[in-house]
């Protein structure tokens, strides 16, 4: 039991990486950025053609982030067993 409580967590941890990690690097990035107020105004371009606001979430977005969960759960509760059998020999 203990070995896959602790498969759940090191599974918690990859996925908050995964989604925290690119909100991470953009407020970094956001925090440094300095503009050159001279360029930004030789050439008219909307910010509609450059950036994409938003994101789109299908009806299966949400299952598939549980069932990576469970899988990447597996995966590590598998090696942790082997870990276990080869540490024990």
């Amino acid at each position: 039991m203990r070995t896959w409580i602790q498969a759940f967590l090191l599974s918690a941890l990859v996925h908050s990486i995964f989604f925290l990690g690119p909100i991470l690097i953009g407020f970094v990035q956001t925090s440094f950025y300095k503009p050159d107020h001279l360029s930004n105004f030789q050439t008219v371009e909307y910010i509609q053609n450059e950036v994409a606001f938003g994101m789109i979430i299908t009806p299966l977005g949400y299952l598939s982030i549980i069932a990576s969960f469970l899988v990447v759960s597996l995966v590590f509760g598998a090696l942790l067993i082997l870990y276990k059998r080869w540490k024990k020999n």
